[in-house]
């Protein structure tokens, strides 16, 4: 089995991708940060993503980035095929600005392979697979006009997603931040043997930028609502949370139509569930498109 690392910010999205690929099967070794000298990372601050190595058990490390660019990343990708690593991890969505993925180009040369969970997925999707699967996250950095200083340290749940989706009707954003609207730091999950909490913070604002300065983090043990299970995708075998919730009341399955019946044999993932009532509805239209023949 090949040694694989998970590129890490401490984010939805490389936690998300690093759940499914523990999931899969894939052996990852530690988290890596990939920064410049010096960095300083408003959104995801080096102390914060140690902290969330301990809590998932993971040795945490930052690899240097020195200029220039390309020839940084491609020496980085290097040290670490020579240090045993075979696999990175990516939180990458889809192309920035019709970009190739840089970290496929970076790690080619290195002869490391590059796995995307993630990649070509709907975005709305992804939001829901990441509560579906029982992740903890909040915004902590915003950026003006698309967002006020309300949003900053607030919790990712279905109502904030709602209203991303709203604010994407009006003004275009990337309902996952994939311009750089916001960014997240992830407090609990699948992956974590004990959740996080940002106990204190101030907020902070740099040009268009507001993001959360925390300063005390606390250990937090956070089980399941009363009427929520943890059960096994029957088609992919990832683990997800499943039942009633303690802040809507209801599972996270109502959001989709109500045409699969729930059976005594197990359930579906988010994503899974989501492709099987996408092609029950295709048979249905299939065959009502026949009828009207």
């Amino acid at each position: 089995m090949k040694l694989a690392a998970a590129l890490w910010t401490g984010g939805k999205d490389c936690s998300l991708a690093l759940y499914e690929a523990h999931q899969s099967g894939v052996q990852v070794a530690e988290l890596v940060t990939l920064a410049p000298p010096s960095p300083v990372f408003l959104a995801h601050p080096i102390p914060f993503l140690k902290r969330q190595a301990e809590a998932m058990g993971l040795r945490h490390r930052t690899v240097e980035i020195k200029p220039p660019l390309e020839a940084g990343y491609a020496q980085a990708m290097r040290v670490l095929w020579g240090e045993g690593i075979e696999v990175l991890v990516t939180g990458d969505i889809a192309e920035v600005d019709g970009h190739p993925n840089w970290i496929r180009k970076m790690s080619r040369d290195a002869g490391l392979d590059v796995l995307t969970p993630l990649w070509g997925r709907d975005r709305r999707g992804l939001l829901s697979d990441l509560l579906g699967c029982g992740f903890k996250a909040v915004f902590s950095l915003v950026k003006k006009p698309w967002f006020t200083r309300q949003w900053v340290g607030r919790a990712i749940d279905r109502q904030a997603v709602e209203e991303l989706e709203g604010i994407a009707r009006r003004t275009g954003l990337d309902l996952c931040g994939e311009n750089g609207e916001y960014h997240s730091l992830v407090l609990d999950g699948p992956t974590f043997k004990r959740g996080l909490r940002v106990a204190a913070f101030d907020i902070r604002e740099q040009d268009e930028m507001m993001y959360m300065d925390a300063f005390e983090i606390a250990d937090e043990e956070k089980p399941l609502g009363a009427m929520q299970t943890r059960k096994q995708c029957l088609r992919c075998g990832v683990a997800f949370v499943c039942g009633a919730d303690q802040e809507t009341g209801h599972c996270w399955c109502a959001e989709l139509p109500p045409i699969m019946p729930v059976t005594d044999e197990g359930c579906f993932c988010p994503n899974c569930l989501r492709q099987e009532v996408a092609s029950l509805l295709s048979q249905q239209q299939a065959v009502g498109a026949i009828r009207d023949i």
